[in-house]
């Protein structure tokens, strides 16, 4: 069942595309990024690793890999997986942190252990 939040946060398309079995992490779609931003400043860690891979990749904003890792930590703090993923990857390239491979390890193992595949892949 989808949640309240990613309803309110994905476009038409993503939808559909969670709805046949495809993830929506990382696709290019239309995000309201205000109501994923006022979501995010609340708390929620799924809107806030939204915004983070809407930074990341450049996704419905300016990429801008500083606000992306400052979103990815606030979401990987509250134990949320893409968050994780995306923390360790950031530090791995040294995109919007210093470059430090120990703490790539450390956030792509936290996301590995819940079973999150791009986690795994990181190690």
């Amino acid at each position: 069942m989808m949640s309240t939040v990613r309803r309110a946060l994905l476009g038409l398309g993503v939808a559909v595309s969670l709805l046949a079995g495809v993830p929506a992490c990382g696709d290019e779609v239309a995000v309201d990024i205000a109501a994923a931003r006022a979501l995010a400043e609340r708390g929620d860690a799924d809107a806030q690793a939204l915004l983070a891979e809407a930074y990341y990749f450049g996704n419905a904003v300016a990429q801008d890999y500083v606000e992306a890792a400052r979103w990815s930590r606030l979401a990987a703090e509250q134990g949320h997986a893409v968050g994780q993923a995306l923390l360790g990857e950031a530090y791995f390239f040294g995109n919007g942190v210093t470059q430090d491979y120990v703490e790539a390890v450390r956030w792509a193992g936290l996301a590995a252990e819940q079973g999150y595949a791009v986690g795994q892949t990181r190690l």
